[in-house]
């Protein structure tokens, strides 16, 4: 189809419409056909309309994988009509379809190029807008391109969309960094009882989302707000939101404009603290060993692997922290990393963190 458009790429779009069980496969037909002309819009140009019915007709697919392929297209698609297709998607993220209105969030982040920027620009705000959408999935789509948007481009960076990050953007993540329970469920299996956590995709969109603001511009966050939203992730129920957390805090340590701040997670005082409050961080700390040590005696598994790995991130994480200026007046902290250090339970594990130290 993409050596002979006008030959059979009408048959493709036809199939498209016709053989709804091959829809999948199609549309990733469809995807490799707009690839090979980016930067040939006059080529494809002519056909660019019939594409866009095609794709338009699936974004409410009840099939993700489908709505994903729609996205991408939609996204590639946008690369070559920058302006007829973002408008599209702008008019789409006030369908009263939930699946719509993820796929034109979610086709935003395929359609960040040099040719799509002023288009993007002039919209950002209403797509960062769907984070307060009321759909989960819709939050996580508008969170993924958030994300996209921070690491591909300097558009959320720009003076007149500072307000977005400030106003928009970190409120809604700090609030998804909270376990929902509304979403959550416990399945009777018999003997088992399984956790069903509907929240959990959101959840770790919002911390991945935050790691990539610490790594851009955490000069930008209010970093006591930070800890103090985040901190609860070192317990989190999902280990790959425990290892996120302290990637955040040892990334900060290593982060000369905002490391300073470490010395109010460790409990100390600051310009920014309010009637002597102190942040929790011994005790959630003190939580954290307890709570990997039970699960480093059990029986070899990839459940202890993991565990081991998320305490020596802790671990050359606390470690760095207590080199900071400062450091020395958490008096709770150190006294317990001094207590961490000599837990005989994790040893082998303080060992390879103080090698791992040693290294940078």
């Amino acid at each position: 189809s993409a050596g002979n458009l006008s030959k059979y790429l009408g048959g493709l779009l036809k199939l498209l419409e016709a053989r709804r069980e091959y829809t999948y496969l199609l549309l990733r037909s469809v995807r490799e056909v707009v690839m090979c002309y980016y930067g040939r819009t006059e080529q494809i140009a002519s056909f660019t309309p019939k594409i866009f019915s095609a794709l338009v007709a699936h974004t409410d697919s009840k099939e993700e994988a489908v709505r994903f392929e729609v996205a991408e297209c939609l996204g590639g698609l946008a690369k070559i009509e920058p302006e007829e297709t973002l408008a599209f998607l702008e008019k789409s993220l006030s369908s009263s379809a939930a699946f719509t209105r993820s796929v034109a969030v979610g086709a935003l982040r395929y359609a960040l190029a040099s040719q799509t920027k002023h288009a993007i620009d002039k919209r950002l705000g209403k797509f960062l807008r769907m984070m307060q959408d009321a759909d989960l999935e819709v939050r996580r789509q508008a969170i993924l391109s958030f994300e996209a948007v921070l690491k591909s481009t300097e558009l959320v960076n720009k003076p007149e969309n500072s307000s977005l990050l400030k106003e928009i953007v970190v409120p809604v993540l700090y609030k998804e960094t909270e376990p929902n329970k509304k979403f959550l469920k416990i399945i009777d299996a018999g003997a088992l009882k399984i956790r069903e956590d509907g929240h959990l995709p959101l959840r770790r969109a919002a911390f991945d989302a935050l790691a990539t603001i610490v790594k851009v511009c955490a000069y930008r966050l209010n970093m006591r707000d930070f800890y103090e939203y985040t901190m609860q992730g070192v317990l989190d129920a999902d280990e790959d939101i425990v290892m996120m957390t302290w990637e955040m805090y040892f990334q900060i340590s290593q982060d000369p404009s905002v490391r300073c701040s470490l010395k109010e997670l460790g409990g100390g005082t600051s310009r920014n603290a309010i009637d002597g409050k102190k942040l929790a961080m011994d005790r959630i700390l003190l939580n954290f060993v307890k709570k990997k040590m039970s699960t480093l005696k059990g029986t070899a598994s990839r459940e202890t692997d993991q565990a081991r790995e998320c305490v020596k991130k802790a671990l050359v994480t606390v470690f760095t922290m207590l080199e900071l200026p400062g450091m020395d007046q958490c008096k709770d902290f150190v006294h317990l990393a001094s207590r961490i250090k000599q837990t005989k339970a994790i040893a082998k594990e303080v060992q390879e963190a103080k090698k791992i130290l040693a290294q940078l």
